[in-house]
């Protein structure tokens, strides 16, 4: 049995509510976006590494057991890191699509839709 702890997922057609989403659509109306001071820090991976890591899974059958999802790299929710090391040891799986990467395909979708 497999079980995913997905972490912080961003990406096009994201809902625009949530944090990456929102803060585009604020600064593409050239908006002021209301933020809190900034202090949080979350593992943030783009939505195709998260897919592809899912699918990592499902053609491995020897993986078994809880794996965390998510960019590996980033108590309270203040900093929020998901250890990817099972996932990667199992499978090979590790994300391919920097947050900046991400970020800017992100963008680019919301600006076009």
């Amino acid at each position: 049995m497999i079980w995913l702890r997905l972490f912080s997922s961003y990406g096009p057609r994201d809902n625009t509510s949530w944090f990456i989403p929102y803060l585009i659509c604020e600064l593409l109306q050239h908006k002021s976006p209301k933020l809190t001071k900034g202090e949080q820090y979350w593992d943030y991976a783009y939505v195709t590494d998260m897919a592809n890591a899912m699918l990592s899974l499902a053609e491995n059958a020897n993986a078994v057991g809880v794996f965390n999802v998510g960019f590996g790299h980033s108590n309270q929710i203040m900093h929020m890191q998901a250890n990817i090391s099972k996932l990667y040891q199992q499978t090979g799986w590790q994300p391919k699509v920097s947050l900046e990467d991400g970020i800017a395909q992100t963008v680019e979708w919301f600006r076009k839709n």
